[in-house]
């Protein structure tokens, strides 16, 4: 039987392979939210939002405009 802690290495760092590589996100059926779906690398939903607190930041002058599309400020 494989141990558990050596199956979770590695879990959770695929976004950033399939947006490096720009190959799509095949979801399986059992997937709860999106259930057989393809998401293509350059879905927005595959960019992680700014951080509000980064906005609040006078050091990163930022405007709710900057903010990554499909997220609102």
């Amino acid at each position: 039987e494989a141990d558990p802690e050596l199956e979770l290495i590695g879990e959770g760092h695929s976004l950033f392979d399939h947006k490096r590589t720009g190959r799509p996100v095949l979801r399986g059926g059992n997937d709860p939210y999106l259930p057989n779906e393809r998401i293509e690398s350059n879905d927005w939903r595959l960019t992680l939002p700014i951080p509000n607190r980064a906005f609040n930041d006078v050091l990163f002058n930022l405007q709710p405009e900057d903010q990554n599309p499909g997220y609102e400020q």
